[in-house]
């Protein structure tokens, strides 16, 4: 394991297969679809936090489909969802408590620019209140990954935007962090499987 975030809760969410992804195709093209009732609170949640994360034009516009996946691969119940930015593709993850943002067509990736890549696509689309840096970290199935370089001591409670991982995926950059604003919780807000099992 690289790193806790990208663990196998950072792995399920950066890496939909194939049968998600034609799942998030059918229900787009549906005419009439609602969430189901067993996670409509949690797609909700999905959306409002996509587009606080989000700066435009990469926040998920009214029309587009929030969809439950209840244990998925046997690990965690997920929201996920699919669009286009522009040029771009985004595809949102999400558990209870990690949130990832997988977004295709950023560029290419030679030799020592992986770095580079996630560091221009996270000041285009991340809301960050200045321009942000990260660091290299190493590799991971074959793909580049780092974090965000603090600017001093990381804080006592750390919030999302402190906490951001990257990871170069094989068609694309995938952004992964935790649903917190920082300060102190009641509850144990954290990356590790058994956190996230249980959402809807």
């Amino acid at each position: 394991m690289a790193d806790p975030y990208l663990d196998v809760v950072g792995q399920l969410l950066a890496k939909p297969g194939a049968e998600i992804r034609a799942e998030l195709q059918r229900i787009r093209s549906l005419a009439g679809w609602q969430p189901d009732p067993l996670y409509r609170d949690a797609a909700a949640e999905a959306r409002r936090r996509s587009q606080g994360l989000l700066r435009e034009p990469f926040r998920p516009a009214p029309f587009v489909r929030f969809a439950g996946f209840p244990h998925e691969a046997d690990l965690c119940d997920t929201v996920r969802a699919e669009y286009q930015a522009g040029n771009r593709s985004v595809h949102v993850a999400q558990t209870i408590y990690v949130i990832c943002f997988h977004v295709r067509n950023v560029g290419g990736a030679g030799p020592g620019s992986a770095l580079d890549l996630a560091s221009k696509a996270a000041n285009e689309m991340l809301n960050y209140p200045r321009p942000v840096q990260f660091t290299l970290e190493g590799e991971l199935d074959g793909g580049s990954w780092g974090k965000r370089e603090l600017e001093g001591p990381e804080p006592d409670y750390p919030g999302w935007r402190d906490l951001m991982r990257w990871w170069m995926v094989a068609d694309g950059i995938a952004f992964i962090t935790l649903k917190t604003i920082g300060g102190p919780t009641r509850e144990v807000i954290a990356p590790g499987q058994q956190y996230n099992a249980s959402w809807f």
